[in-house]
């Protein structure tokens, strides 16, 4: 899909991929509503870590370390090839900028 052509499809599509799973996975083993769910997924990934809602069962404790570690690399990894592409694309610009000046019939058709 042309959605994920840039790296900004890709974070909101794994940012609410993200959301989704703390729905199913801390809605169903602690029980805590859909509002609930996306506050924690939006607090946890931030890295914010307010400490208001916390697992607390075991299998849940275990489960939110492997989804933090997950979210947090995800959305780094995400957002460093986001930074990547823009800086790409600026050296694009200069090297075709650079291009048309070194260039004396691209000059001449410019200036028409």
């Amino acid at each position: 899909p042309r959605n994920f052509e840039t790296a900004s499809g890709y974070i909101a599509f794994y940012f609410g991929l993200y959301v989704i799973a703390a729905l199913y996975i801390f809605g169903l083993q602690e029980g805590w509503g859909k509002l609930d769910c996306i506050y924690f997924a939006v607090v946890t990934l931030s890295s914010t870590g307010l400490g208001d809602l916390v697992p607390t069962s075991n299998g849940a404790k275990l489960l939110c370390s492997v989804y933090i570690y997950f979210g947090v690399a995800c959305i780094g990894l995400l957002l460093g090839s986001y930074i990547a592409g823009m800086l790409d694309e600026r050296s694009r610009q200069a090297a075709y900028a650079n291009q048309i000046k070194s260039c004396p019939n691209c000059l001449r058709i410019q200036n028409i």
